[in-house]
């Protein structure tokens, strides 16, 4: 491990998962890593940038982690508008890092789709789980439920009769009712539907 690599891994802006691993050894005996990883002002490390859990090892060996404190890692706090964890007390850094890597550029092109996925069902907290089921959602990003159904109904419907149906003041669709009675999911990202 460089410095520089570690100040790249460390400075990260604008990554999608940013990571302060703890160490349960380093917080029990209260030591000087016990606040979790730093280095030069910086607690989080870029997940997305990490190559292996090798690298992450070699990371904090470099700033003066044992290996006895890195025997029991977990995920101290984390910054991330894509992913939410529950109990990261008892998530190990090494599995999200086995479950993103090699697939990052999957992962930054789908963020909001996982988003969406993660907020529809906890089960995709699992990575591994959302990008084996990334096919079988489509994604709507900033579409609302209503501007969903509208956008499909006049994809679904030959030209001259949407004219006529736009063109007739007496007859309305009531795009929200349709969203609400579809199978589909509105999120904070975008529509969500299911195959």
């Amino acid at each position: 491990m460089t410095e520089e690599r570690a100040t790249i891994l460390f400075n990260s802006q604008d990554s999608l998962l940013k990571i302060c691993v703890g160490s349960w050894k380093a917080y029990n005996e209260c030591n000087d890593h016990a606040l979790g990883s730093y280095y030069k002002g910086h607690f989080y490390i870029d997940f997305m940038s990490l190559e292996d859990a090798e690298e992450l090892h070699d990371l904090l060996s470099f700033i003066g982690w044992t290996e006895e404190e890195q025997d029991e890692l977990f995920i101290q706090d984390y910054e991330s508008e894509l992913f939410r964890f529950h109990n990261c007390d008892y998530i190990s850094p090494a599995s999200i890092i086995e479950a993103i890597a090699g697939r990052q550029d999957e992962v930054a092109e789908n963020a909001a789709k996982i988003a969406a996925m993660i907020e529809y069902d906890s089960y995709y907290e699992d990575i591994d789980k959302a990008l084996e089921d990334l096919d079988d959602f489509d994604f709507y990003e900033d579409m609302s439920g209503e501007e969903y159904e509208e956008m499909l109904f006049y994809d679904c419907m030959d030209k001259a009769t949407a004219d006529l149906l736009d063109r007739n003041p007496y007859i309305t669709i009531d795009f929200e009712a349709m969203a609400r009675d579809d199978d589909i999911t509105e999120t904070e990202r975008g529509v969500l539907v299911r195959y």
